[in-house]
């Protein structure tokens, strides 16, 4: 009975292993995913020269493992698991309280920070009007929703010690996201409309000496799975809403983006609430360059320096600047001078995790 129970558990493997080798020959390799919002590997070329060389084999197995037959169902799977075995973590993401997730930061380049301090401070004493702006994710913001023992670097002291040697005008905003709930989406590492709108009236308090204006909040997406979401493989968590922000008092805009590249008519791209990163609705994601030119008509300009925290911010601004440019280090290569006017209301904003780890803020010199 014992060598029966033995063969039947053998012969299942067997079917187990082979029927998934012979699922995976007749599987359709897949360009893209849609859950992890990236492209994956596709087949190495097989030939005398790449099977012999070192890479081959690295290749082959990222590309077995991209492919792999129900893939993202092996993904939530594994997910699942962690938190069943209470695991707080997968893949740098924390499992925090009620279905959100929350970055992993255990370290950060204390020299890269010092370095970046001193290329924001070199760029200010060239040019007037430099607003300084370091947002704090949700790690340090909602840390009452991180899973007991999780631990997190700390950002509230980083930006007290960028603002104590950074030699410009510090918008501060750290008190005020406190006080707001629900600033930041649950599946996306970004702030959402409602921690934006903090950073707004941070800027009209501390920079523009004015009160805030007022805006319509239209609901124009459901379901939004962020890169958190992405990256931890929950894919069966419910997703964020997406909204669209104007003014009360009608605005319009153009949209310029790249250097004399493609113009249109709003900041807002509707394609993109049909795909996977949602996010990228707002001044179609990242770009090295965008131009934007409203009906305002009070002869101000802003010029912005930032990461993609600044993207969901700029609703709400351009209903105080005729006229907003924006670029983004990690693309944009062409002289800063040429571009920045003396009456220009000059920002630098990045998230705290941007800060620390982006070595192309070098380029603001």
């Amino acid at each position: 009975m014992k060598r029966k129970i033995q063969y039947i558990t053998i012969s299942l493997f067997l079917i187990f292993i082979f029927s998934f080798a012979i699922l995976n020959v007749f599987n359709k390799d897949k360009e893209f995913s849609e859950n992890e919002n990236r492209y994956l590997a596709t087949m190495p070329q097989i030939n005398l020269k790449n099977v012999f060389d070192d890479d081959f084999d690295e290749e082959f197995d990222t590309y077995f493992n991209d492919q792999f037959v129900f893939r993202d169902q092996w993904i939530m799977l594994k997910s699942f698991y962690q938190q069943l075995t209470l695991n707080i973590a997968n893949n740098g993401v924390y499992y925090a309280k009620d279905q959100n997730l929350i970055s992993q930061g255990l370290s950060y380049n204390s020299a890269l920070l010092s370095k970046n301090i001193g290329y924001v401070n070199n760029f200010a004493k060239k040019h007037e009007n430099v607003n300084f702006m370091l947002i704090p994710t949700a790690a340090a913001i909602n840390d009452e929703l991180l899973p007991t023992f999780s631990y997190n670097y700390d950002q509230l002291a980083i930006i007290d010690h960028a603002y104590n040697n950074v030699e410009a005008n510090n918008i501060k905003l750290v008190e005020s996201l406190a006080k707001q709930s629900g600033q930041y989406f649950k599946t996306d590492h970004h702030w959402n409309e409602k921690g934006a709108l903090v950073g707004y009236e941070a800027i009209c308090q501390q920079v523009l000496n004015k009160d805030p204006n007022k805006f319509i909040f239209e609901l124009v997406a459901e379901n939004f799975k962020g890169t958190l979401c992405s990256k931890a493989g929950t894919f069966w968590y419910e997703g964020d809403d997406i909204y669209r922000i104007d003014p009360l008092d009608k605005i319009e805009v153009k949209m310029q983006i790249e250097l004399d590249g493609e113009e249109y008519d709003s900041i807002y791209m509707d394609e993109a609430l049909k795909a996977k990163d949602k996010y990228t609705y707002y001044e179609d994601g990242n770009h090295a360059y965008v131009k934007i030119s409203t009906s305002v008509e009070n002869g101000k300009k802003a010029f912005i320096i930032k990461d993609s925290y600044a993207h969901i911010l700029i609703p709400y601004l351009i209903s105080e600047y005729e006229e907003i440019e924006m670029v983004d280090l990690r693309y944009f290569r062409q002289d800063l001078n040429e571009y920045i006017e003396d009456n220009d209301d000059v920002y630098i904003i990045y998230s705290v995790d941007s800060f620390v780890s982006d070595s192309n803020l070098v380029f603001l010199n």
